[in-house]
Parts: C-alpha cells; structure tokens; sequence
C-alpha cells in the first residue's frame, strides 16, 4: 500500500506543479495590460522576477495627503533589478525610473514619497531588468504607506472593531470601512472517486506562523482525503494528513520569508468505498488565498 500511496502523490504532485508552473510564484497576481490593472488587496506586494525585460500593472487607491512607496529588490543568485514608476488617474507620472538592484544575491531598498492631491486610482508599474542571457532573476516588494486606501474585507454580521486606517488610527464610523473578517476557507467535493485531485495555491506574505484546520463535512460515512501541503520548489512541507468523516486536523508550519505554497487534496478508499462529502482547509496567519 505505501508504493501505491508514493505513487498516487507523485501523480498528484507532478500534475499540479506543471499547472502552478503557469502562474507566478507568489503574489496578488500580476496583469502585464496597463488598461487592466491588477487590484491591490494589500499593503505589501510580493513576486518574482524571471530575468526578462517584462513588465506588471498594478491599482490602488490613494490620497489625499502624502505617499510613501519602498520597493525592493532581491537578486537570488546573480545581479536582478527592476524599476517602478507610479501613474495619477491621468496617466501622468508621479514617479518615475526608481531603480532598485540586488547586487550578488544582494538586496537594495529604495525609498520615495509623492504628494497626491485628490483621493484617485493610481497605478504602479514593474519592469524587469535583462541582464543578458543569463541571471536578473529574484523577487520585488513594495510596501505602501501613508496616504493609501486598500479595500478592507468586510466584517461578518455582528459587527468588529472599527477598520484601522493609514497610520494606524481606527477609521471612523460611518465612512463605509470596516474590520477584516474571518479569511475565507478552501472548499470542494468530494466526489466518491479516488479520482479527486485538488490542488490550491496560497500566498504566505511575510514571514511567520501559518496555522491550516483540514476538516470533512461527509454525506456518507466512508468520506476520507488526503492532504498534503509543498512549497514552489515542490519541497514536501506537510504530507499524508489524512481526515475522515466528521474528524479535522490541525498543523503549523513557520516561514521565513514570502512564498507560494500549494495544497493537495486526494479523495481517499475507506474500505471497500470512497465516500462523497466535501473538504475544507482554514487557516490564519501571513498568508491569503492565490490568484
């Protein structure tokens, strides 16, 4: 039984990594279309770069007031570096050619503020650095700060402490914030068949403790999946979780830095069945779903 589980997870992983390999690593997701952005869903921005001379469209609201954007560049091996520029809602520039080099696996962190008049969409734009045929490969940050106004989840019913604005200071009432919610669970079926095969992409974005509840809510008793949890480089973090019936599971994993993580599900024969049901992953800590 353990060569036909080896097996069966190779299959699994095999087909997922060349699915994941299709998106980029980690992130928000990234639109290389500067008429369609890719919203900003936090303060912080996290991803790759490939070596290539690409470039990535990214949104946000901010103003009024003051601004502040610290982009950073991690070479992984060699030199990478990139440059960023920032847009009003009337394509002139607010910043512009702020360059940013890892030198030698190194890091470079540049700082710039602007002064936005008006609340407005803005749009930021990456572009990559070739260096030649080889090397310019390594990861991007910019954290935003000040005068920025990222969309907040909204609150369940029954209400939560007010949505803290820039700078810290809670949001008053009735200006339409409200406090992040609860991160919404990973779902799907179970359809009775050793055949399901999920796969899910999460973005750790900082480093630290990543907490995941695996649990089963059957429609016959015979319901089992297997879980198991890689990271991009197809590294084993968690593997043969295995929850049955009405049972959950919880593990941890801590992080030291920003990444994509998949999660694997596998419908699974208990007895001489395998029964139909549905699974869900929740978890807590410095990671949201991918995109």
């Amino acid at each position: 039984m353990n060569y036909v589980r080896i097996y069966v997870w190779s299959v699994v992983i095999a087909t997922a990594l060349f699915c994941a390999s299709m998106i980029p690593a980690f992130g928000q997701g990234r639109s290389e279309d500067r008429d369609n952005p890719t919203p900003v869903t936090s303060t912080e921005i996290n991803d790759n770069l490939d070596g290539s001379g690409d470039q990535y469209f990214y949104k946000f609201s901010a103003g009024p007031g003051k601004l502040t954007v610290t982009f950073e560049v991690k070479a992984s091996g060699t030199n990478a570096g990139a440059t960023l520029e920032l847009f009003d809602n009337k394509s002139r520039p607010l910043l512009s050619d702020i360059l940013a080099q890892g030198v030698d696996g190194g890091v470079e962190r540049v700082v710039n503020s602007v002064q936005i008049s008006t609340k407005q969409d803005v749009v930021l734009r990456i572009k990559g650095i070739k260096y030649g045929d080889s090397g310019g490969t390594g990861t991007y940050k910019v954290a935003l700060s000040g005068a920025v106004n990222i969309a907040q989840v909204a609150a369940q019913a029954g209400g939560g402490a007010p949505a803290q604005a820039a700078g810290g200071a809670a949001a008053p009432a009735g200006n339409g914030a409200a406090a992040p919610g609860p991160k919404d669970p990973l779902t799907g079926e179970l359809d009775g068949t050793e055949r399901t095969t999920n796969f899910h992409k999460l973005n750790v974005t900082a480093p630290g403790t990543v907490t995941f509840n695996f649990s089963i809510k059957p429609t016959d008793k015979n319901a089992q999946a297997a879980f198991m949890v890689l990271d991009s480089n197809s590294k084993v973090l968690l593997q043969d979780i295995s929850v049955q019936g009405t049972d959950s599971v919880s593990r941890s994993l801590t992080f030291d830095k920003a990444q994509l993580i998949i999660i694997f599900v596998k419908g699974v024969k208990n007895g001489d069945t395998v029964g139909k049901g549905t699974y869900t992953v929740q978890f807590s800590g410095p990671v949201e779903v991918g995109r």
